[in-house]
């Protein structure tokens, strides 16, 4: 396992254990941050004041490049009956804290210690790091936040307070993400609701030869500022 710093290239994504770990970074900020993503890594769990690296065998993945949205049936009747309304980068730190403070299944605690969620800050303060948010009567029910670098968006957590509000969460970001031009979400790692979501495996050859790809142009960050904070 490396040490992780900013002025060293990050490690082979191909030289991890079976999990993917890669090496170690004592410090997190917004460079190091970009330049990880960009190179197919993801930080994930900060333990004794060192952040973790990964580059999984099989990666997680969402396909925004197809004109068919692999929603559920029931997913789409939701979606329809308007019951939502949602707002762009409009509570970005409500829907930060609210992903960290969430209780989950078979999780102690979150990955999304202070100096992470400092980080995201910083990051959605420069326009790299955005926020959906979901309402139901002007009340915060659900949410989820990522990073955007060149053509692919890192989607880093989600929550619900109500039912199917993390589902409306993630369509409704899908959507946009095609609207501004994006070509996948990285998903990062395997879960039964991603999957559930669309979101498929591919071999961490196939997802740095997408992410390559991805690189090539930037999704101008300006398009950002055009979204509508809120709408039904």
């Amino acid at each position: 396992m490396q040490l992780i710093l900013n002025n060293k290239p990050f490690p082979n994504p191909f030289n991890t254990d079976e999990e993917g770990l890669a090496g170690i970074s004592p410090n997190l900020d917004i460079d190091l941050m970009l330049k990880g993503y960009s190179a197919g890594f993801f930080p994930w769990f900060e333990i004794d004041s060192a952040f973790y690296w990964y580059c999984p065998p099989v990666r997680m993945v969402f396909d925004l490049t197809t004109e068919t949205e692999p929603f559920s049936k029931s997913l789409k009747r939701t979606l329809n009956k308007n019951k939502f309304q949602m707002s762009v980068n409009r509570h970005f730190d409500k829907v930060l804290f609210h992903c960290a403070d969430i209780p989950r299944k078979s999780q102690n605690g979150t990955w999304l210690s202070p100096r992470f969620k400092k980080v995201f800050i910083d990051l959605h303060e420069i326009g790299r790091a955005h926020s959906l948010e979901v309402y139901v009567e002007n009340k915060l029910v659900g949410g989820l936040f990522g990073v955007s670098v060149g053509k692919f968006f890192s989607g880093e957590s989600m929550f619900h307070l109500q039912t199917d509000a993390s589902k409306v969460a993630f369509a409704y970001m899908t959507r946009i993400l095609r609207k501004l031009g994006y070509d996948y979400i990285d998903c990062q790692l395997y879960s039964p609701h991603l999957k559930s979501l669309g979101a498929v495996g591919v071999s961490r050859e196939e997802y740095l030869k997408m992410l390559k790809n991805a690189l090539k142009e930037e999704v101008m960050l300006d398009e950002w500022k055009k979204m509508p904070k809120y709408e039904s």
